[in-house]
């Protein structure tokens, strides 16, 4: 866990007292924060100790709240800021959104700092898909004409209008869910689980999921199949519905909760209404108790569609699809209409699965590096054993030629 301790410094010939110091979860000195400190304090004549210590107390918090999840401190994201600040991260008292504000910006100012003084590397910045498709986790807006920053900060709890669509991906966060609701093991929680399950490998909309019906789990697959046709009556562009292709064990697992879950959910089964996902008495799920199904688990509905259309597009790249046949394949994949908005949600999309991608085969750009460097030591070492050999040949032809002529 990290701690901040106070100290008394000489600056200027002068004592200092209550200065932080932060304590990483090692036990040593946490350099990153203690720079940001030192530079807070004595590189700007802007901020007093009271001022820095109010914003490492913020900066704390969220690293013990990475912490206590499992996540190093460079793991910082979006998403890890927006759970921080809704999830109780900030202190169990109730805070104005002012105060959370003061915390947004602690946190993306130190991360700010760190990564323009090396102490990170591509963790946080601004996303521009025209210059390069890397995309920051932790990242921030271009600076609008009120900005003292080089940034505008996302996640503030103000009125202002979203900027951009954030919720990309969040596979961790319902796979977590999925496990949480097969652990609690009722048979509420067996259902929430195919639930989950159904909108994260499907890519199904919450009314297509609602919709869906039992009759279309009844056939064998073959066992060359890789996917299986799901019939949906209820969807967005149209009143036909669509077919959803889910992964054969997707399908395998639905026909096993029709068989063993879902008869013991009934109060009446002659009143049966055939819904995959139903209330006691057979009926399709409300809006309102699906909602409150997922948020059980700390997940909505769309993101678990969003995470499906993202993995799509990596498994698309992976089998080296080009941008544009990927783009209209997951757009009959998750059931788009062709229209302007889809079209900037499918790029941004791609741009997302393309970075999760080349990050899970190439590594960090420091990693890159390091393997660039070490392959170009080792061509080194094997001209450098050429060069040798040469010269121990030479040397034998010119003993060769002495005893010729000696």
């Amino acid at each position: 866990m990290y701690k901040k301790l106070l100290c008394q410094v000489n600056y200027s010939s002068k004592p200092l007292d209550k200065v932080p110091f932060v304590i990483g979860p090692e036990g040593t000195p946490f350099e990153p924060l203690n720079a940001f400190i030192r530079a807070a304090l004595f590189d700007s004549s802007k901020n007093g100790v009271s001022t820095v210590n109010a914003k490492v107390d913020k900066i704390v918090a969220f690293l013990c709240y990475l912490h206590e999840n499992d996540r190093r401190w460079t793991r910082a994201t979006h998403d890890r800021v927006r759970q921080f600040r809704n999830q109780g991260g900030i202190g169990k008292r109730k805070r104005n959104s002012t105060t959370i504000n003061g915390y947004i910006g602690a946190i993306y100012e130190f991360y700010w700092w760190c990564e323009g003084e090396g102490y990170c590397n591509r963790v946080i910045g601004i996303n521009n898909v025209d210059k390069d498709d890397y995309l920051y986790p932790l990242f921030v807006y271009p600076p609008g004409p009120n900005d003292t920053k080089d940034y505008s900060l996302p996640n503030l709890l103000d009125p202002t209008p979203s900027r951009m669509r954030t919720d990309i991906t969040d596979k961790e966060k319902w796979e977590a869910a999925y496990e949480k609701a097969l652990d609690e093991d009722s048979i509420y929680s067996q259902r929430d689980a195919a639930l989950i399950l159904f909108i994260l490998q499907s890519g199904a909309r919450r009314g297509e999921a609602q919709s869906a019906h039992t009759d279309q789990f009844n056939e064998d697959p073959h066992p060359t199949q890789k996917t299986m046709p799901v019939r949906v009556r209820k969807t967005k562009n149209s009143d036909e519905g669509r077919i959803l292709n889910i992964p054969v064990e997707t399908y395998l697992e639905m026909q096993n909760f029709i068989e063993d879950v879902r008869p013991s959910l009934l109060t009446n089964r002659r009143v049966d209404a055939g819904y995959l996902f139903c209330n006691p008495k057979g009926q399709s799920l409300s809006n309102s108790y699906f909602n409150r199904i997922l948020t059980k688990y700390a997940i909505k509905p769309h993101d678990g569609r969003s995470t499906n259309l993202t993995e799509f597009f990596i498994e698309k790249i992976k089998e080296g699809i080009d941008e544009e046949s990927a783009i209209l394949l997951a757009r009959e994949h998750a059931g788009h209409s062709q229209n302007d908005r889809s079209a900037k949600t499918l790029k941004q999309h791609y741009l997302q699965a393309k970075a999760i991608f080349n990050a899970q085969n190439q590594g960090t750009y420091l990693e890159q590096e390091k393997r660039k460097s070490a392959v170009l030591q080792s061509e080194l070492d094997v001209a450098k054993s050429k060069i040798a050999q040469l010269e121990r040949e030479l040397e034998v032809l010119k003993t060769d030629k002495r005893s010729t002529f000696g």
